[in-house]
């Protein structure tokens, strides 16, 4: 479960973890997993950014990327594939279509589509669909999803097939793990070490609300608040450094020290929801040995 709050509003340096940022309500519900946290207040948009290459203006990161670099993948963890199962669904682009996949944890294709248009499965055509979840578990409130059957256990993961020099924005997005001889969801699943998000709508309508769950390497959980943050096109990463690992020429503070242009790199996982804790077991945060630490006062230097 996590054991902090983290509030910040653009690039801040917390140790022991660094966050960095590259430049009317409805019901919650405690099925799905996507847009319910990435835009809490539906009026206020926060859109996953799927791009390629040079975009926009700026080079994007391949988050949720064909063929991209697996420390910026969109996974979803299966825990026992004799019975979970993952429920699934995309809004429309208003880019057009791509080619939509889901990959076994061996990086192999386990469904391969297209992403979907109004009155195929998995469409997702309201917010209130999007937050209610699948019509598995919510039938007269959710959405017609698509259906993986996992094979193994691991870390599956979801890719978009886009072009280079292009990209796709989505508002609706829903990702849900079900227990299917519980019928329960299973939150907590879904996770990404970078999450490139897009809040470039007209003002009002925009802003960064969700929260994030960072897990770090030794089960220490820290809830991430944006409050509202307005990046336009931007990622979500965590690390213990900052900038940059520390190595040879390269200290702990000058790591830490912020940098013109895009420096960064993706350590910890970034869950939408409180890691599931019977996968992700928390941690305990680290105390001081007493006598371990010797203070000079008055020091001249």
């Amino acid at each position: 479960m996590y054991q902090g709050l983290i509030k910040v509003a653009l690039m801040v340096k917390i140790y022991p973890l660094f966050f960095l940022f590259l430049l009317n309500l409805l019901p919650v519900s405690l099925i799905a997993e996507g847009t319910k946290e990435l835009s809490p207040d539906t009026t206020l948009n926060c859109k996953i950014l799927i791009a390629n290459g040079f975009v926009g203006g700026g080079q994007r990161d391949p988050f949720a990327l064909y063929n991209g670099a697996a420390d910026y993948r969109l996974y979803i963890h299966i825990s026992d594939s004799s019975k979970e199962k993952i429920y699934y669904g995309l809004g429309a682009s208003s880019q057009g279509t791509v080619t939509w996949r889901i990959h076994k944890p061996d990086g192999t294709v386990a469904w391969s589509g297209t992403t979907p248009t109004s009155g195929n499965p998995g469409f997702i055509q309201y917010f209130s669909q999007a937050i209610a979840g699948p019509k598995k578990l919510a039938p007269a409130t959710g959405y017609n999803a698509l259906v993986l059957v996992p094979t193994v256990n691991g870390d599956y993961f979801m890719t978009f097939q886009v072009n280079n020099g292009q990209s796709r924005t989505y508002d609706k997005i829903d990702v849900t793990v079900i227990d299917t001889v519980a019928n329960v969801s299973k939150l907590g699943r879904v996770f990404s070490k970078a999450w490139q998000l897009n809040t470039n709508d007209s003002p009002p309508n925009h802003g960064y609300f969700g929260k994030l769950y960072v897990y770090s390497t030794d089960g220490i959980v820290s809830k991430f608040d944006p409050n509202g943050f307005l990046g336009m096109w931007f990622t979500v990463a965590c690390n213990q450094t900052g900038c940059y690992q520390i190595g040879p020429g390269m200290n702990a503070q000058q790591a830490r020290q912020s940098t013109n242009g895009n420096h960064f790199y993706p350590q910890y996982k970034e869950f939408l929801n409180n890691p599931d804790t019977i996968t992700y077991p928390s941690g305990v945060i680290g105390q001081l040995v007493p006598g371990s630490v010797t203070a000079t006062t008055f020091c001249a230097t």
